[in-house]
């Protein structure tokens, strides 16, 4: 199975699994971590040992951050360079990408593969309506 880290500047990320599991149910892959205001140490630090436990658990393991360039995006990165596993990051991570990630890690095996159904329906669910 394929685990899903959900990273983000404060409680974003933890609202979108919040929210997700309104929508989806409980997902027993999904972790979530925040940059908080003890800093960008104190985060790299829990982003590695959360992603070693996640990389022992799972068979890979798919990084949906916030912001691309933001530390959350960028500690993970630094963790992939450092660290030979399978882990793919997506990030601008937005509530439909979110969803349709954590609803094909059931049937889905290949980290390549869920990464690009998240980063379809992550741009797919963006657009202008015209009313």
């Amino acid at each position: 199975m394929i685990g899903i880290l959900v990273a983000s500047h404060g409680d974003y990320c933890h609202s979108l699994i919040k929210s997700g599991e309104m929508i989806a149910g409980k997902q027993e892959n999904v972790v979530g971590i925040a940059l908080e205001e003890d800093g960008i140490e104190a985060f790299s630090q829990k982003l590695t040992e959360t992603l070693n436990d996640m990389v022992n658990r799972f068979d890979s393991v798919l990084i949906l951050c916030d912001l691309k360039g933001g530390t959350p995006c960028n500690e993970s990165l630094k963790y992939v360079l450092y660290n030979e596993s399978k882990i793919k990051i997506i990030p601008g991570v937005n509530l439909p990408m979110y969803l349709e990630v954590v609803s094909s890690t059931g049937f889905v095996k290949d980290i390549n593969e869920l990464a690009t159904i998240g980063h379809n329906a992550g741009i797919q669910s963006i657009e202008v309506l015209d009313i």
